[in-house]
């Protein structure tokens, strides 16, 4: 259809000059009307990705001008920073004390197992942390503050079993340390079901069922350290 209306205009114009100065003006418009259109139209375009890139880079909170390099208290403590490091002293400190007191070792047997495990095994999990998320390439103040959290909250954390087994007599001091290893263990599990979404419930009673087979196993092993090793 394009060719036949080209050729029979150029027909019609070699045969009146008039018609053919005329044509040659609506072509030159047609043609610059053209170009404007093809120009506003990459205009457009690129109007409408600076306006994708500006709203992506407001919903990561990350600006190409102004980069963010500072770190909150908020930002530190978030569950995702403190759930490795949180999970793995409640579930450590809870085993020692059980299994220590199933081997009949005494206060301070317990108090500097607690103790290790909040600073030369924290300093190992830490270091472990640190060079995983070298691995992964994560930012370099991320994976300081990843690490630096880590440490912090197992330390914490078991500090606080060791202010359980000072405070407390013997006796109770194991009932006690499970009653609140068990609790911290429920309250970091809710927080993270709540944030992922999914049922607290079953979250809540996976975890302590793993908890809770972590220190059966524990007193297995203390009692028979108790009756053949000691």
């Amino acid at each position: 259809m394009y060719r036949v209306t080209v050729s029979s205009e150029l027909f019609l114009c070699s045969l009146d000059p008039c018609r053919q100065r005329t044509s040659d003006r609506f072509s030159s418009a047609r043609a610059e009307s053209t170009r404007t259109s093809f120009w506003d139209g990459r205009e457009n375009r690129r109007s409408c990705w600076a306006l994708q890139d500006h709203a992506m880079q407001k919903v990561i909170g990350i600006t190409a001008t102004a980069p963010i390099t500072r770190f909150t208290v908020r930002g530190m403590i978030r569950p995702s920073r403190i759930s490795f490091g949180g999970t793995a002293a409640i579930v450590t400190s809870m085993a020692l004390i059980a299994g220590l007191e199933a081997a009949n070792a005494g206060r301070a047997s317990v108090i500097s197992a607690l103790l290790i495990a909040a600073v030369a095994d924290n300093l190992t999990d830490s270091l472990s942390v640190h060079m995983y998320q070298e691995s992964e390439r994560f930012e370099r103040k991320d994976a300081f503050v990843g690490t630096l959290t880590n440490f912090a909250t197992r330390l914490v954390v078991c500090l606080s079993f060791v202010i359980i087994v000072v405070s407390i007599p013997s006796r109770l001091a194991m009932v006690a340390g499970m009653a609140w290893g068990l609790s911290l263990l429920a309250i970091l599990t809710c927080i993270l079901a709540r944030q992922r979404q999914v049922s607290v419930l079953s979250e809540v009673a996976k975890h302590l069922g793993v908890a809770l087979l972590v220190i059966a196993v524990s007193r297995v092993v203390g009692q028979w350290i108790a009756r053949h090793v000691i």
